[in-house]
């Protein structure tokens, strides 16, 4: 009887280790996704207000102003992934944005650059907030250069 109660506390004993064992193991592994996981998601991009020059990446929209019933097209800048944008020295003209996704382009020739619609471009120019209720997003670009994405 003494040899059946050392050999179930030994046994016993062992599955406790074993379940220790078991659980550190699942902790590492979860600690270790958990890690790769926060390094795979990128922290947003944040660009500042003019007078600093932006160079925004993403995707060139054409679009019906829904202001406008002559039917002029109005451009806009599908972010690759949200953006924020920094506080400019005057915060109620330029307020900071988080997860912006679409930009209001304004360009002094959008017919030159027609075929870049629907296609992965860079946006070089000015970040500005809206001020009126015809600009159709809370963050405008005033485009200097629309380039093929180079990225």
């Amino acid at each position: 009887m003494l040899h059946a109660n050392n050999t179930a506390r030994v046994l016993g004993a062992e599955a406790g280790n074993i379940m220790k064992q078991q659980r550190l193991v699942l902790s590492l592994l979860a600690f270790a996704l958990s890690g790769a996981w926060s390094l795979g998601a990128k922290a947003a991009e944040c660009y500042s207000y003019e007078p600093d020059k932006s160079h925004v990446p993403g995707t060139l929209e054409s679009r019906a102003d829904p202001q406008n019933p002559e039917g002029r097209e109005i451009l806009m800048l599908i972010t690759d992934e949200p953006i924020c944008i920094n506080g400019g020295e005057d915060p109620e003209l330029n307020k900071p944005e988080q997860g912006i996704k679409e930009l209001q382009v304004l360009y002094k020739d959008p017919y030159r650059i027609k075929v870049l619609v629907g296609k992965k471009v860079q946006v070089d120019g000015w970040l500005f907030h809206k001020d009126s209720d015809e600009q159709l997003t809370d963050v405008l670009i005033d485009a200097k250069k629309i380039k093929p994405a180079s990225y």
